[in-house]
C-alpha cells in the first residue's frame, strides 16, 4: 500500500491487525508509527493497552502474549516494535501472523534491511499484513517533496526556494522536514516563502560559505538567469 492509502485508513479508524513498515527511508515509517502511537488509543487507554518495545529487547513469545491479551477498558490493543530488524526471533512470529488477534494492532517497523521473501514469516506477511515500503527519494524528487510538505502545512513556497532547500539541506527527509517546520514557525499562511527566507532562516551560511555556494553552482553548470544566481548576487 502507499503511504497516502495507509494514513487515510488510519484516519478513518480502519485498523489492520498487522502493519509491516519497511524500507530505506525512515521518514514515512516514523510518521505512520507516530500516528498509530498517538491516535489509535486515548491517553487513559494507553496505560493498559499499548506497548512500545525495541527490536533488540523483543522476544517473540512475549510479543505474541501481548498481542493475544484482550483489551482492558478499550476496543483494542496496540503493540509497536521499533527497529524490528534487530529482533533476532522475528521469523518466529510467522505462526501468529497466520491468525493474528483482531483486537490488536501489531506494528513492525523494519528499517533499512531487506526481508528474505522465501521465509514463512515473509509469506505470512504477504497474506495477512498491511505492507508499506518506504523508498528513498531520488534527488530530483526532493524539491517536489518540499513543495508538497509546505503545502500540507498551509503555506506556499517558490519553486526556486524549494530547489535551494533540496540542494543544500540534502535528501534526508527527516532533516528536510525539520528545517521546513522551523521555517513555518511564526509565518503568516498568505506569505510566500522566498529564496531569501531559506538563506536567512534555515541558515545556509552556517554550513556553506559564498565560495562553497559558487562552487556548487558552477559544478551544476547553472546559467546566470537560474534562480540560484540570486543567492550569490543579492
Amino acid at each position: 500500500m502507499t503511504y497516502d492509502a495507509v494514513i487515510k485508513d488510519l484516519r478513518n479508524k480502519k485498523y489492520a491487525p498487522v502493519y509491516f513498515l519497511t524500507g530505506d527511508e525512515p521518514f514515512y515509517i516514523d510518521r505512520l508509527t507516530d500516528f498509530i502511537e498517538h491516535n489509535i488509543l486515548d491517553e487513559a487507554e494507553k496505560a493498559f493497552n499499548q506497548i512500545v518495545i525495541y527490536g533488540k529487547e523483543a522476544e517473540f513469545k512475549s510479543i505474541v502474549d501481548e498481542c493475544r491479551q484482550y483489551p482492558m477498558m478499550a476496543s483494542r490493543r496496540v503493540v509497536i516494535i521499533k527497529e524490528a530488524q534487530d529482533m533476532s526471533s522475528i521469523n518466529e512470529l510467522a505462526n501468529y501472523l497466520e491468525k493474528p488477534a483482531e483486537s490488536t494492532t501489531l506494528v513492525l517497523c523494519y528499517k533499512y534491511s531487506k526481508l528474505d521473501k522465501r521465509t514463512k514469516f515473509a509469506k505470512a506477511l504477504e497474506k495477512h499484513a498491511v505492507i508499506f515500503e518506504s523508498k528513498k527519494l531520488y534527488d530530483d524528487k526532493i524539491a517536489p517533496f518540499v513543495m508538497e510538505y509546505i503545502a500540507s502545512k498551509g503555506y506556499k513556497i517558490r519553486p526556486e526556494a524549494a530547489d535551494l532547500v533540496a540542494e543544500f539541506v540534502g535528501s534526508e527527509l527527516s532533516r528536510v522536514a525539520n528545517e521546513l517546520d522551523k521555517l513555518c514557525v511564526g509565518r503568516k499562511p498568505e506569505a510566500v516563502i522566498e529564496i531569501k527566507d531559506i538563506q536567512e532562516e534555515i541558515g545556509l551560511s552556517r554550513e556553506y560559505s559564498v565560495f562553497n555556494l559558487q562552487s556548487a553552482l558552477a559544478e551544476r553548470n547553472l546559467k546566470k538567469d537560474h534562480p540560484y544566481h540570486q543567492v550569490i548576487h543579492r
